[in-house]
């Protein structure tokens, strides 16, 4: 398959999943920051790995010259008319230039029917992600049952490595001719196959949201055939403290009554998985939720404490080294299934443990 030169526009900490497991379409060559602060410095500076080889620009008009298809981040904008009026601009050059956009950044209808005009006058194609698949209600009464293993991943934080690892679990099978099939909030599922970007259920939870939630998957299981299902749960599975509690958990509870989790993977924080925390949120678990944890990942990150208790939990990235010996010691001394997953020795030893749970049965997968 030939690849399309890409470049990303706007690009954050939350574009680096992309540039760590590509897409199979795209070659992405070129990321531009909207600022000058990045400008020259390798994006792994954003989450402090390992340098990783690809530089940041400001230089938005190289990116767009050089490349075919042009992505616009999916970032959040509240009253910042004057990095919107950059986009817009970026947007119009682009599709003046004869080059495709692929935009995640949310714009109002109006804006998209210009865009998409414009886009036709210039015969390329102006795309504007920001619709999850479409959930059904119930119109039929046997009961629902999955054939395919299913695997959650659920996270202590917003942004724990939790979609980076659901990706490179869906790259390492495709390695060994499995089929993976993710599905998860995260809009960036609409540039690979196989996975399905959705809306686990509206502002509001209603009696049908389980129903409809296990119609869904059971649909995206008929028609993908897979493997494995992979859900990256949609918010962090419990409330951190008393101050920041996210949905106390109920999103992950809601998806557990309507899916059962063959496999569960927990991703958390530095400092905070020690032996005594595993054994309590293992208890937990499967109190609440059905399940128990099958396996850790500590994320390189601990939480921040100059910064005062908001909605979510303020992290300062530290050396990935400083975690993964911290996995190691949980692992080998305590003999706790914990790794560092963005440790590519770690990530294979994670992979044969939950290759051989789920698949690798002499007997067949009851």
């Amino acid at each position: 398959m030939k690849k399309e030169r890409t470049c990303i526009i706007a690009f954050t900490k939350k574009e680096i999943s992309l540039i760590k497991c590509p897409p199979d379409k795209y070659d992405i060559r070129f990321i531009i920051s909207t600022g000058t602060e990045l400008e020259g410095k390798d994006i792994s500076f954003l989450k402090n790995y390992n340098e990783i080889g690809i530089v940041i620009s400001a230089d938005w008009k190289k990116g767009i010259r050089e490349c075919e298809t042009v992505i616009i981040a999916d970032i959040e904008m509240r009253e910042e008319e004057q990095l919107k009026t950059l986009l817009y601009n970026i947007i119009e050059e682009t599709l003046l230039e004869g080059k495709k956009i692929i935009c995640f950044f949310k714009l109002e209808k109006a804006r998209q029917r210009k865009f998409q005009a414009l886009a036709s006058e210039n015969k390329t194609s102006f795309t504007s992600i920001y619709k999850p698949v479409e959930m059904q209600e119930k119109t039929r009464f046997e009961k629902i049952e999955f054939k395919t293993p299913i695997i959650f991943i659920g996270e202590m934080t917003h942004e724990c490595d939790g979609y980076e690892i659901a990706l490179k679990l869906m790259q390492r099978l495709k390695r060994d001719n499995m089929k993976g099939t993710i599905v998860s909030e995260n809009k960036y599922n609409a540039l690979y196959e196989h996975q399905y970007f959705v809306q686990f259920y509206d502002k509001y939870i209603s009696e049908n949201s389980v129903d409809k939630i296990k119609i869904l998957i059971k649909r995206i299981e008929e028609e993908e055939n897979p493997d494995v299902i992979i859900i990256k749960l949609p918010k962090p599975m419990t409330a951190f403290d008393n101050s920041i509690v996210y949905d106390y958990g109920i999103s992950a509870y809601v998806i557990s009554q309507a899916i059962h989790a063959d496999y569960c993977l927990y991703c958390g924080l530095s400092e905070v998985l020690s032996e005594d925390f595993i054994f309590n949120i293992n208890e937990h678990f499967k109190h609440k939720f059905g399940y128990p944890i099958s396996a850790f990942h500590i994320s390189n990150q601990i939480t921040d404490i100059a910064f005062e208790p908001q909605e979510q939990v303020d992290t300062i990235y530290i050396p990935v080294g400083k975690t993964e010996q911290e996995a190691y010691n949980l692992r080998e001394k305590q003999g706790k299934q914990v790794y560092q997953l963005l440790n590519e020795p770690d990530f294979e030893l994670f992979y044969k443990t939950l290759k051989n749970e789920l698949f690798d049965f002499s007997y067949g997968r009851i």
